[in-house]
């Protein structure tokens, strides 16, 4: 996915640990404009999540499950709005696994923002890049999400094209969904819908100092099954690499968050030794 961290199990159980880590506005899709405007919604999710019931038979509620449902009925969703509602309440449930402390709802939100801000620093019409899929692999990136796993990516495609095919959506979306999702295992972009979403996956790397170590320190923990030396030594060359090149792909990204990033990596490169 991610601009997380995650582990590769070889022969003899050696863990190397990677971080791994357009757009026309669709006329259904209304957002703020303002980057981390979708996180406010994150609570009012998970208390919705409680009553599964009532939540499946009712319009979306929350900023989160509203544009996740506009993204679908752009995409061609045919299913009714309770169907719709029921496969977002299954999404969000995922992010709310027990073990999981970055790869939470909180960070599909402030992906979505950071999607929405580079949706409209990098416009470009819409037969080049259909936004809407690009918000809907935002959901779907990390919707399978194992620490001891290394296939997290793929799971996560599968289930975005069964749930997308579910619901009714025309085929070539599950498979620009799926698509983009498993762009995010390597974060290298062939196309230009891939470099959005995996710049957005991205985003946490250019935080301010404080907020990328809180980050660190979440997926440290999901990662608590790993030795401290077997962390270092894994975490530590794909740190190197990050920094042997650009991090982001998109011209405003490079721009606007290329820099601190790479200070931050730096950083925590230095603090392993």
């Amino acid at each position: 996915m991610e601009a997380f961290v995650r582990p590769m199990v070889r022969a003899g159980s050696t863990i190397n640990v990677l971080i791994s880590g357009g757009a026309h506005r669709p006329a259904a899709t209304r957002w703020s404009g303002r980057e981390g405007a979708d996180v406010r919604g994150r609570t009012e999710v998970e208390g919705n999540l409680n009553h599964g019931g009532e939540a499946a038979a009712a319009a979306p509620r929350s900023p989160l499950a509203r544009v996740f449902d506009d993204a679908l009925v752009t995409a061609g969703a045919r299913a009714d709005v309770g169907d719709r509602v029921a496969a977002f309440v299954d999404v969000a449930r995922r992010y709310q696994e027990p073990g999981r402390h970055f790869h939470t709802l909180r960070h599909v939100a402030e992906m979505s923002a950071a999607l929405r801000v580079l949706l409209a620093a990098e416009y470009r019409p819409p037969t080049e890049r259909a936004a809407h899929a690009c918000v809907l692999a935002v959901y779907f990136h990390d919707a399978v999400y194992e620490s001891r796993l290394a296939d997290n990516e793929q799971r996560s495609a599968e289930l975005a094209i069964d749930v997308l095919a579910r619901l009714g959506c025309p085929a070539a979306i599950g498979a620009a969904v799926a698509r983009l999702v498993l762009a995010t295992a390597s974060h290298r972009s062939a196309r230009p819908d891939e470099a959005l979403v995996n710049d957005a996956d991205l985003r946490v790397l250019a935080r301010p100092p404080a907020a990328y170590d809180r980050y660190v320190r979440r997926v440290r923990r999901e990662y608590g099954w790993v030795g401290e030396q077997a962390w270092r030594e894994g975490r530590a060359p794909v740190l190197r690499g990050l920094l042997d090149g650009p991090v982001y792909a998109t011209a405003w990204a490079r721009r606007s968050w290329e820099p601190l990033a790479r200070l931050n990596l730096a950083r925590e490169l230095h603090a392993l030794g």
